[in-house]
């Protein structure tokens, strides 16, 4: 018996030597077995058992143990997180939420590693969870061997690379979330890149450092379901112009609403009359304009316009193609829309022709653009320029004006405003641009004596007689009664303009009450003499 309690002791010694092989300022105090003097076996596995059951509960308490080993874990009470000591300091591992009775187990950590990009790289050959990938050579895999299933890396990429699809079952090894479609990087991207096998992975979300879309299929199914919608477009969507003058050319342009050309990631959706009538629906077809899309009059055609007078020319959509309900091919016309004794009309639901030219024309009315001679198309109104042309120069001055075409903006021939006054012979407008034109109607009641001679109405903007209108009477014959009369006038201002009426000649005497009416009329273009009436009607 004595024998065997020996043996225990030297055992227990034995043990006592092995913990105390750790320098003991190394080893939390409680499991710091004595190394001198005499010990009971029972005093010594107690303390052992003290030393395991301290750390088997990771040394818990609100403060961290008077001493460390490297490698020892320490639940901090005070704060719920698992840590370990790595030498220096200690690390965070998991937190511990007692209440509920879970584990938040930290997502990642470790500083960001780096590898450069080859064919075949592993994300998980670096043990940090944030990597940043260098070079541009293309990727095919991004795991090879050394990946475990269900974890996760955060991977940066410094400049453009071509990430490739994989093409197996799921995307075998290398999954994008681009519909199939590889993905060319750029500096500052990201991914994250979950772990399926072992050399399996799926890229679950790619984000661009510009923050536009990974891929247009969200916008493409948009724009079919609004081309199906039960009111179409209305007017073109995602569209501005830009017109400018260059080596005296006129160039207009038809951009996106970011200033940026048209593409199939920044389409311009247009919706056109049918050009085959009544196609089963609506008579409507629908287009997309997908790249630049321009149109330059050259300085020797004058379409139309004045030299040196301000010009307003309309910019329209022409469709070229339509097949199946599609505009497949959209152009840029241009056109002047009005003329010294005629505005012409601009009209949406008629098929149009285009002039024989290809870098505009020198008449009025007539809508020119790239390609010659076109008839039976289907137009839209996309807006108007206003710009001067003058003969030996061209088109020498930046355009003044460009407008879009939407609510509110006023066609060709449309009254802009009316003003009207029935009990006095003058009544002033304030037309709302110089390009636009004036028509003053005008009624008289005039009693003419016995022996009379032919009379009418004279026309005066301010002081200036415009026109003397015949409304009735001879030589021999009177006329007494009530005449009207009406004209077209280039004001060519914007400021407030007066207009009045008297009979011609003192064979006319105005009697009773007169009527003037003055209806601003949307032109095209100011002629060169502003004293010259554009159009006499008589009523």
């Amino acid at each position: 018996m004595i024998k065997r309690i020996r043996a225990a002791f030297a055992a227990v010694f034995v043990v006592g030597t092995i913990v105390a092989a750790v320098p003991a300022s190394a080893v939390p105090g409680i499991c710091v077995m004595p190394t001198s003097g005499t010990v009971s076996g029972l005093s010594l596995v107690q303390d052992i058992n003290s030393c395991f059951g301290t750390a088997l509960g990771l040394f818990a308490g609100g403060s961290a143990p008077s001493s460390q080993t490297t490698g020892m874990l320490w639940w901090n009470t005070s704060t719920g997180y698992v840590a370990q000591w790595d030498g220096a300091a200690w690390n965070n591992l998991w937190n511990v939420d007692a209440t509920n009775h879970l584990n938040a187990v930290q997502i990642g950590g470790g500083v960001q590693a780096s590898l450069a990009s080859a064919s075949v790289i592993d994300l998980w050959s670096v043990p940090a969870a944030s990597v940043a990938v260098t070079g541009t050579t293309t990727i095919t895999q991004l795991a090879n061997g050394l990946a475990v299933p269900g974890t996760i890396k955060i991977v940066t990429f410094a400049g453009a690379l071509t990430l490739t699809q994989g093409s197996g079952t799921g995307g075998t090894p290398l999954n994008l979330p681009n519909g199939g479609n590889n993905i060319v990087t750029a500096a500052g991207d990201y991914a994250i890149v979950l772990a399926l096998t072992a050399t399996n992975v799926q890229v679950i979300h790619y984000e661009r450092a510009s923050g536009a879309a990974l891929s247009t299929v969200g916008l493409n199914v948009g724009a079919s379901a609004l081309a199906q919608s039960a009111q179409g477009y209305g007017a073109p969507l995602n569209l501005q112009l830009a017109a400018a003058v260059s080596g005296n050319n006129l160039t207009v342009t038809v951009l996106g609403v970011n200033g940026g050309n048209p593409s199939s990631t920044n389409p311009v959706l247009v919706d056109f009359r049918s050009q085959t009538l009544n196609n089963g629906s609506d008579g409507i077809v629908y287009g997309q304009i997908t790249s630049a899309l321009s149109f330059q009059v050259t300085s020797g055609n004058t379409m139309g316009c004045t030299t040196a007078v301000l010009c307003r020319l309309w910019v329209t959509l022409i469709c070229q193609t339509e097949s199946s309900g599609t505009c497949s091919s959209i152009l840029l016309g241009l056109s002047n829309q009005s003329t010294t004794t005629q505005i012409y009309p601009l009209a949406e639901d008629v098929l149009q022709s285009t002039g024989s030219g290809v870098s505009g024309g020198s008449s009025a009315g007539v809508i020119q653009t790239s390609v010659a001679s076109l008839s039976g198309k289907a137009i839209r109104i996309a807006g108007y320029v206003e710009v001067t042309w003058t003969s030996g120069t061209g088109w020498a001055t930046t355009p003044s004006k460009v407008q879009v075409f939407g609510p509110g903006v006023h066609k060709p021939g449309d009254v802009v405003q009316t003003v009207y006054e029935s009990s006095s012979a003058s009544l002033a407008i304030t037309p709302s641009s110089a390009i636009n034109l004036v028509k003053l109607s005008a009624s008289i009641s005039c009693s003419a004596p016995a022996s009379s001679s032919a009379v009418g109405i004279l026309f005066k903007r301010s002081s200036t007689t415009l026109a003397s209108q015949f409304i009735g009477g001879t030589s021999s014959t009177g006329l007494d009664g009530i005449a009207s009369a009406a004209m077209l006038d280039a004001p060519a201002t914007t400021s407030s303009v007066t207009y009045s009426i008297s009979g011609s000649g003192s064979t006319c005497t105005l009697v009773g009450t007169e009527m003037i009416e003055l209806n601003e009329i949307m032109g095209s273009l100011v002629p060169s003499n502003d004293d010259t009436p554009l159009l006499r009607l008589v009523g």
